[in-house]
């Protein structure tokens, strides 16, 4: 009983070497190493530059809005007419890089899974 198991796992190593099932693990071989790679924490560093600018607009167009609530010199009486529809961009941009934090997360469980 013990020869057929060693004989079987032998068997089925030989199948993912020799490619019949090697092509799933390679790609995935590929996969863990492009998420353990040096490009892809840039890519996640840019994602954080990228939302830092984000959040840095968000900040900026706050303070013009408090400002305007505020009826400080210097500042537009309606944010609105001069801040078109930058309200709504940052609340999906905010979405978006949302999404994308969760995908990268995902990602990296996948990738340095054990």
């Amino acid at each position: 009983m013990k020869k057929q198991r060693v004989s079987t796992l032998r068997q089925i190593t030989r199948m993912i070497t020799s490619g019949s099932m090697g092509s799933l693990a390679d790609s995935d071989l590929r996969f863990r190493n492009f998420v353990r790679s040096n490009t892809f924490e840039v890519l996640s560093a840019l994602l954080v530059v990228l939302n830092a600018c984000v959040l840095a607009v968000q900040i900026q167009y706050i303070g013009t809005q408090t400002g305007s609530d505020l009826g400080f010199r210097g500042y537009p009486a309606e944010v609105s007419e001069t801040w078109h529809f930058v309200g709504s961009t940052l609340d999906a941009l905010d979405h978006v890089f949302l999404t994308l934090f969760v995908i990268e997360l995902l990602i990296r469980f996948y990738g340095y899974r054990r």
